[in-house]
């Protein structure tokens, strides 16, 4: 039986689970199921501040940026709705983590927990 594997790249850290990829792509880390019925796209993001106003201001708009609908400020976290996806922001510091998740599998869950930054 296959097992996670640690995957290090654009100052992320995760768990990638069998039948799992992960690339990086620019500024992204692209993660895929390879039956393609899931996906995460996770990136970095610097943030004016730490404190979670600013957090909280710049991920409401960034999410408006990407068409984002639904969004809402949930247990420190910033989340929206996209055509094709649910986006997630978590504050780390002055870094926020975008997390955009396609499709929806248990494993999906289990990667999306597991992204963190180094």
């Amino acid at each position: 039986r296959a097992k996670a594997r640690p995957f290090k790249g654009n100052g992320l850290v995760a768990t990638v689970p069998p039948g799992w990829s992960a690339k990086i792509d620019k500024n992204t880390v692209v993660f895929t199921a390879d039956d393609e019925s899931a996906g995460i796209v996770a990136s970095l993001l610097p943030l004016p501040s730490d404190k979670y106003k600013d957090f909280e201001a710049f991920s409401k708009k960034f999410a408006k940026q990407l068409g984002g609908s639904n969004i809402r400020s949930a247990e420190g976290m910033v989340e929206f709705q996209t055509k094709d996806a649910t986006g997630v922001f978590s504050q780390y510091g002055k870094k926020a983590l975008l997390l955009m998740l396609f499709g929806e599998t248990d494993e999906q869950v289990n990667l999306s927990s597991s992204i963190v930054p180094e």
